[in-house]
């Protein structure tokens, strides 16, 4: 699963010239689990622009990464070729696949006047547990040293980061690093 951030320091109204037809395409799936794509997330943009701009479709499809799967569904939504700004509520992975989508929409019709907004910024990947609790898998540094691969990236889990090892100075199994008293060292 991708953990993502909503960003409430990008100001959408400042990106959206008034009276530009704006779409919003929602990953039902790991930006919602983590609120970024949500119904109340949906609703509170879509509110922003009531009276200024025109909402002309907000499409929740799961996966949206797949572009297979997002180029099935996208023609379905009223009005998807014709906005002329795309708000997009996923990860990286599916913004850069529906961006290529909207992309090649926009190309076959000879426009090339649209914009692609995301509030949203990709975090990590993390596997959830039992209880919904998050434990990150990846932090997408591109200095990948765990070999084994069958588990959770001990850079990702490390509060440090620290990509060398665990900590030299530590006296025992636990991680030294305050805030995380009691939790076993992720290199060990």
């Amino acid at each position: 699963m991708i953990k993502t951030r909503f960003d409430d320091s990008i100001d959408l109204l400042k990106l959206i010239p008034p009276g530009v037809k704006v779409g919003i395409i929602a990953c039902s799936d790991c930006a919602a689990a983590f609120k970024t794509s949500d119904t109340r997330r949906i609703k509170q943009i879509s509110d922003l622009f009531t009276g200024r701009n025109e909402i002309l479709f907000k499409l929740s499809t799961g996966a949206p990464c797949d572009q297979r799967l997002f180029g099935r569904l996208a023609p379905g939504a009223p009005g998807f070729a014709t906005a002329g700004c795309y708000i997009v509520l996923a990860c990286q992975a599916g913004l850069h696949s529906i961006s290529g989508y909207i992309s090649e929409v926009k190309k076959e019709r000879g426009e090339s006047e649209f914009s692609i907004i995301s509030p949203v910024r990709t975090l990590s990947y993390v596997t959830v547990d039992s209880r919904g609790g998050d434990y990150n898998a990846c932090i997408f540094c591109d200095e990948c040293r765990f070999e084994s691969k069958n588990g959770p990236c001990p850079v990702a889990n490390c509060p440090l980061h620290k990509t060398d090892g665990p900590c030299q100075d530590r006296t025992d199994d636990l991680c030294g690093h305050g805030g995380v008293e009691g939790r076993k060292c992720s290199w060990l």
